[in-house]
């Protein structure tokens, strides 16, 4: 047995390695990644290994033969962990190939030992030559994957050219030394233990593969943070996209609205606006050489009044475009025409402004003049109001628009569809953030409508 204060230390050391061994090997099942589990195994392997050593197991002890299968079992597990932390797998397949069947070669190279001491009643010395024959291969094969860890330059190839140096550093010291003293005349020339290079070794790479583990995890949980914002953002521009489309369709449904319009207000005001002002010449002509008689005069009087009405309807209708006024006078002049034109004899529509002293650019003026009109609409078809209010104030390059009325209301869920035949509630707010802007809706039934459009001038 060893002096107690040595085989404290070691016992200290077996202590850390199976702690390792027992989180690594919690953490792996449950996140159930492999450089958790070899790891894992790994530790496990090197503390069984310390503990017969630790033991004291001597020659004659059939466990003896045990020894060399931990070591060729670890170094298996060595061999799968690092092979889990660089980047070969994606980088240089054929290499991680290579080191994965070196490690299967390892744990065959295991159980291939163990059998000796089954095959050969003097099994000692078959198991050591096997031993030292692998043994030889295996360090020429790591010291080339050590040499290819220096040519990847990243930072988990450089931690474990580290701590493997300093393991291999200390096996190597312990075996130089086993040439020219025995375990025994060591611990009594210098009161330690020759083994204890190799355990100092072995704890400082265990410890520094645990940092690479912790290094590791922390990249993995920062490329997760990573690539769902990369997925969110992707889902962003696509929403975007998808808006912005959905914005343009709707900038072109109205846009062939207003060509539409202005197309059919040319035609009717110099087509039907042509003869229906020669039917009223000539009607005038008719009422100036009429025969005049009660009963006539009505029916004359109440025939000019339906022409003279009726030619004011057109003529309203072919200025439904405005853009003329718009562009001339500005947005203020229009809505007010427009209030004053669609005012019913049971409908009062008032406008009111602050501040909006100036003319506006010109195409945010009609696209917001097409939106109050459609709002309008909305109100004298669907509300049953008798009273509205269009309220306009410009205020530090914010223009506020109000519109309210003191109609039957609606319910907000049906905003979509509250104007079947225009633009509809939802499509004048796309148009409204297209202009950057904000559009409230404060409505309930029985309480009236009120509409508040904000937007940056």
């Amino acid at each position: 047995m060893w002096n107690d204060l040595t085989s404290n230390i070691y016992s200290f050391f077996i202590g850390g390695l199976l702690f390792l061994f027992t989180y690594h090997f919690i953490i792996y099942l449950q996140y159930r990644k492999k450089f958790y589990l070899y790891y894992s195994l790994y530790t496990l392997s090197l503390s069984l290994y310390l503990l017969e050593w630790n033991l004291g197991i001597g020659l004659s002890n059939p466990l003896l033969s045990f020894k060399p299968v931990l070591l060729y079992l670890s170094n298996g597990f060595y061999l799968f962990f690092i092979n889990e932390i660089l980047p070969f797998k994606d980088t240089d397949p054929k290499w991680y190939r290579i080191i994965n069947t070196m490690g299967k070669i390892c744990l065959i190279t295991a159980g291939a030992i163990w059998s000796i001491y089954f095959m050969f009643e003097d099994w000692l010395k078959p198991q050591i030559l096997f031993f030292n024959i692998t043994t030889c291969l295996y360090i020429v094969f790591v010291f080339r994957v050590l040499y290819k860890l220096i040519t990847l330059k990243t930072v988990y190839s450089k931690y474990i050219l580290i701590g493997s140096s300093i393991y291999f550093l200390g096996a190597f010291t312990t075996f130089t030394i086993s040439f020219f003293l025995s375990i025994k005349e060591f611990s009594q020339a210098y009161g330690f233990q020759l083994l204890s290079f190799t355990v100092v070794g072995i704890a400082i790479e265990a410890l520094v593969f645990a940092l690479i583990i912790g290094y590791k995890n922390k990249e993995t949980e920062s490329a997760k943070i990573m690539a769902q914002q990369n997925e969110q953002l992707q889902k962003q521009k696509v929403n975007n996209l998808l808006k912005e489309q959905e914005i343009n369709i709707i900038n072109a449904m109205v846009e062939g609205q207003e060509n539409e319009r202005n197309r059919l207000a040319s035609d009717l005001h110099d087509n039907v606006g042509a003869t229906l002002s020669a039917a009223k010449l000539q009607f005038d002509h008719l009422y100036k050489n009429r025969q005049s008689t009660a009963q006539s005069d009505k029916i004359f009087e109440k025939t000019a009044q339906l022409l003279e009405d009726a030619y004011k309807e057109l003529r309203n209708f072919a200025h439904i475009k405005n853009n003329g006024v718009i562009a001339k006078y500005g947005l203020l002049p229009a809505v007010e025409r427009l209030a004053k034109t669609t005012s019913l004899e049971n409908l009062h529509i008032e406008v009111q402004h602050f501040g909006l002293d100036k003319k506006l650019n010109n195409e945010k003026e009609i696209a917001l003049f097409r939106v109050i009109q459609e709002l309008t609409n909305n109100i004298i078809k669907h509300a049953d109001a008798t009273e509205a209010s269009i309220s306009l104030t410009l205020r530090k390059d914010i223009l506020n628009i109000i519109i309210e009325d003191n109609g039957k209301g609606f319910v907000q869920a049906t905003t979509a569809t509250y104007n079947p035949t225009g633009m509809g509630l939802n499509s004048i707010e796309k148009r409204i953030e297209r202009m950057e802007g904000t559009l409230e809706i404060d409505s309930s039934l029985g309480k009236g409508t009120s509409i508040i459009i904000e937007i940056p001038v």
